[in-house]
Formats: C-alpha cells, sequence, structure tokens
C-alpha cells in the first residue's frame, strides 16, 4: 500500500496512544516503503498535517503492523486511536 496525493488538500491528523506500550507512526511513501514519524508512549498524542490518499501505519516495536489508515478522499480531518 502506497500514499498518493489526491487533491493537494491538507488534513489535520489527530494520532493517540491511549493504552498500548510505545507504537510507532509511520507514512507509506509513494514507493510502498514506511517512513518513522513518531514514536508514542502510553498517553501521548501528536497532531500532523497530512493530505488526503496518504497511508499512515501504526506498528508495535516488533514493527509489526497494528493498524493502516488512509485517509479519505473527502476528509476535512481525521484520526487514528489506539486502545479504547
Amino acid at each position: 500500500m502506497r500514499s498518493h496525493t489526491i487533491d493537494g488538500v491538507q488534513v489535520p491528523l489527530a494520532v493517540t496512544n491511549n493504552d498500548s506500550p510505545d507504537v510507532k507512526l509511520y507514512w507509506r511513501n509513494g514507493a510502498g516503503s514506511r517512513v518513522l514519524y513518531y514514536t508514542l508512549q502510553t498517553g501521548d498524542r501528536v497532531d500532523i498535517t497530512t493530505y488526503r490518499g496518504h497511508v499512515w501505519e501504526i506498528a508495535n516495536n516488533d514493527r509489526g503492523c497494528m493498524a493502516k489508515f488512509v485517509v479519505d478522499r473527502d476528509a476535512d480531518s481525521s484520526g487514528i486511536t489506539v486502545g479504547p
């Protein structure tokens, strides 16, 4: 899975780690490679700017994928929450 920019519209993305041990937030670039953006500890939240069509991935410390998320083509904002 790789990112592509649909229409150049910037979208705020909030990522929250509510209860997992450290998780890593990766962006999947246009070639489909992982690009590490942040490591979030339990209780951390990060707010970033992304684009419609971009792919984000949450992984555990073993680099195992926990979730993938694609910013929707109609999104004005988005969020990813790990845990309850």
